[in-house]
């Protein structure tokens, strides 16, 4: 999955908390983007089950979540694509830091390994 130069797709807990505004601009989404190898589709399959319902209960919307992924530039494969749009980065950071979340941590690092980033979304 990781190609030539890329840093290896690492199992690791919840990131640390991210500053208020990724660049200080109010009422705009941001974008939460994993990249995904699956590890143990058995286990994959029932953290898929039960962690949508945390992402909403948190105000995430699915906005992508397939395999059906193809590459435009560069070397980058992904086996597995989520992006999850929320209202704020506090939306990120409480959906992170939930007991709810927290305690699924386990199984998407049984099931998966994975790379996230949150990108912020623009304002016209």
């Amino acid at each position: 999955m990781s190609g030539e130069g890329q840093e290896p797709l690492q199992k690791s807990p919840c990131p640390p908390l991210l500053p208020t505004r990724i660049r200080g601009q109010e009422n705009m989404p941001v974008y939460l983007i994993i990249d995904i190898a699956i590890i143990d589709q058995d286990a994959y399959e029932e953290f898929v089950e039960r962690v949508p319902a945390v992402v909403e209960q948190y105000g995430g919307r699915y906005l992508a979540r397939s395999a059906e992924v193809s590459t435009m530039v560069g070397d980058w494969q992904p086996e597995w694509i989520v992006l999850i749009e929320f209202e704020s980065i506090e939306q990120v950071q409480d959906f992170f830091a939930s007991p709810e979340y927290l305690a699924l941590v386990p199984l998407r690092e049984q099931s998966a390994a994975a790379r996230a980033i949150i990108v912020e979304g623009y304002g016209h």
